[in-house]
């Protein structure tokens, strides 16, 4: 996996005679190929190349990341071994096509398939069905496990630019806006903090959690909603909040994204009317990735609007909405995203 330098760590496996460099053969290592073991090793190869390629299968720390993610299920046991199996359980088992898709050999095309696929499934059964602390707490750290292996893969995250809710479905939303705003998060905010962006993960992910305890009538009305019906509708937010607190599964980013995502900076959003600064950056991401996919994808009742109109829109019609930086950048982001085939 040929990565930028700027993500290499100790523990990995780099191969210096395959990237491109400042002048490769001028490195002071024995070997063009080794394990990187110490922060000096790291500042030596930041120094002298721009990219260098990841060996995952012998990258100590990498493989302890997929071994993770691989057996989030295994540590959910650990901590309810006095329960007995349940049915959440065994449908949220890691599958064979989700160890492949956290492979790092494969292309970035098809593990992108196979990381989407997984996601929907797990989204799905989460919404459902009525929530409850487990499933909540399952999800979680499935999530958490999948964002930590996609955050340093440049690649993959081309490929998750493309996704399109066909058919918009909660859960299906909930993946294509959760994949697209980590997408826009990393970029943006410009940092590869892995606990910070885990934590915004299961935000973006989940950020419709609330709608599990909305009458599907009301969520797939595709007429206007009555002002009861909106009553209802715009609780969700709070509801969701509600839901990951009392499943020990809130931090503060969670919140904010959970909370925030129909926000707008002129003080016209719900629930709470945030004006200004008070609508948190993390919650404007959240927000942009949600209008952008609902504008985009197809519903029984309109077909979805192209990329270039959605963001035309966005652009002269929702600029008061947002922090004039944050909808530039994800306008030009989504402008350069590469296109499905």
């Amino acid at each position: 996996m040929d990565v930028s330098v700027d993500l290499i760590k100790i523990g990995d496996y780099v191969r210096l005679g395959e990237s491109q460099s400042k002048g490769w053969k001028a490195h002071p290592f024995p070997k063009n190929n080794f394990l990187i073991s110490n922060q000096e090793q790291v500042e030596i190869v930041k120094g002298l190349f721009d990219t260098v390629v990841i060996d995952c299968l012998k990258s100590t720390e990498r493989q302890k990341e997929l071994q993770q993610s691989a057996n989030f299920i295994s540590e959910k046991e650990e901590t309810l071994q006095t329960q007995p199996s349940s049915e959440w359980e065994q449908l949220n088992s890691p599958t064979e096509k989700l160890s492949q898709a956290l492979n790092c050999t494969l292309p970035a095309k098809e593990k992108a398939g196979m990381v989407v696929e997984h996601s929907a499934e797990l989204i799905s059964q989460l919404l459902s069905t009525q929530l409850t602390n487990d499933s909540v707490k399952g999800t979680v750290v499935a999530l958490k496990g999948m964002v930590g292996n996609l955050i340093s893969d440049p690649e993959l995250s081309d490929e998750l630019l493309k996704i399109t809710s066909h058919d918009y479905y909660t859960y299906t939303h909930s993946v294509s806006v959760g994949f697209k705003a980590m997408v826009f998060a990393k970029h943006y905010l410009g940092t590869t903090d892995q606990t910070l962006l885990k934590e915004l993960g299961v935000g973006f992910f989940l950020h419709d959690a609330g709608k599990a305890g909305v009458d599907p009538d009301i969520l797939n009305k595709p007429g206007k909603l009555s002002a009861s019906e909106w009553s209802i509708m715009r609780n969700h937010p709070e509801m969701g909040v509600k839901q990951l607190a009392q499943a020990n599964s809130l931090s503060e980013e969670i919140e904010i994204i959970v909370v925030q995502h129909h926000e707008k900076l002129d003080g016209s959003g719900y629930p709470y009317g945030l004006k200004g600064k008070e609508f948190h950056v993390f919650g404007q991401i959240c927000a942009l990735a949600d209008i952008y996919d609902a504008l985009t994808a197809k519903r029984s009742y309109k077909e979805g609007m192209t990329s270039f109109n959605a963001l035309l829109i966005m652009q002269q019609k929702m600029a008061h909405h947002f922090d004039a930086k944050v909808l530039s950048s994800f306008i030009k982001l989504f402008c350069e995203a590469p296109k499905a085939n």
